[in-house]
C-alpha cells in the first residue's frame, strides 16, 4: 500500500512539473523590447510595433491610451478576440497589459481578464483616462450585470492601485451590491501584486491589501 501511495504521488508530481513546463513554454517573453512567444503557430509568425515594443503577431492591440509621457495598451492573443475564429493553432497565453512610462517598459501578464464573454463587443477591460492616471473598466452580463473599475496611478515611475470599485445587480434591480477598496497612500498596493482574480475575491467578500 505504501509503495502504491508513493507511486501515485510520483506520478502527480511528474504531471505537475510537465504541466508547469508546458505553461511556461508558451508564456510571452519580453526580450529587450520584443514580446515574443516560443513555438508561435505558423499562422501568426512575424511582428508589429507599438511605442518601441516589437510585438508578436499572436497578440493584437485591444485598446490603448497615452498621457503625460505614459503609454498604456491592452493586448490579447488573436485567438481570444471575438472577431477571430480559432483556426486550431491556438496556444496557451494570457492577455497582457503594457505600460511605458518615462521610457521604462513593463509587461504584466496577470492583470487583464482572460474571460470570454458572450457579448461580442466585450473582450476584456477597457482603458479610460482618470483624474490622476488611468483606469481599467469592465461591464458585462445580460440579466445579471457586473461592473468593476481599477484606478491606477504612477508614483516615482511605478504603477500602483489607487482604488477598486466593484458593482453588481440583477435584471430587475431588486438586488444591488457595491464595494469600494481605496488605497489613499498610493504606494500600498503595487500593480505588480495585483492579479486578475481580485474582482472575484472582492465579490466573495475579500478586500485585498486592506
Amino acid at each position: 500500500m505504501r509503495t502504491t501511495k508513493i507511486s501515485v504521488l510520483a506520478i502527480l508530481l511528474i504531471c505537475a512539473i510537465y504541466s508547469y513546463g508546458q505553461e511556461e513554454q508558451y508564456q510571452p517573453r519580453l526580450k529587450s523590447d520584443t514580446i515574443c512567444v516560443k513555438n508561435c503557430p505558423s499562422a501568426y509568425k512575424g511582428y508589429h510595433q507599438l511605442w518601441g515594443y516589437v510585438i508578436s503577431n499572436y497578440y493584437t492591440v485591444i485598446d490603448s491610451l497615452s498621457y503625460d509621457n505614459t503609454y498604456v495598451a491592452t493586448l490579447s492573443p488573436v485567438t481570444m478576440t471575438p472577431e477571430t475564429l480559432d483556426n486550431g493553432q491556438s496556444i496557451y497565453s494570457d492577455r497582457l497589459l503594457l505600460i511605458k512610462h518615462d521610457g521604462k517598459k513593463n509587461v504584466y501578464d496577470n492583470v487583464i481578464s482572460n474571460e470570454t464573454y458572450s457579448t461580442p463587443d466585450i473582450c476584456c477591460e477597457k482603458l479610460e483616462r482618470s483624474d490622476s492616471g488611468f483606469s481599467l473598466e469592465l461591464s458585462a452580463g445580460m440579466g445579471w450585470k457586473i461592473y468593476y473599475q481599477i484606478d491606477i496611478v504612477m508614483e516615482n515611475g511605478i504603477p500602483y492601485i489607487a482604488e477598486i470599485r466593484y458593482f453588481e445587480h440583477n435584471s430587475s434591480g431588486t438586488y444591488q451590491r457595491e464595494t469600494t477598496c481605496s488605497y489613499p497612500e498610493h504606494t500600498e498596493f503595487p500593480l505588480q501584486e495585483y492579479d486578475r482574480t481580485i474582482p472575484e475575491q472582492i465579490r466573495a467578500g475579500h478586500t485585498p491589501f486592506l
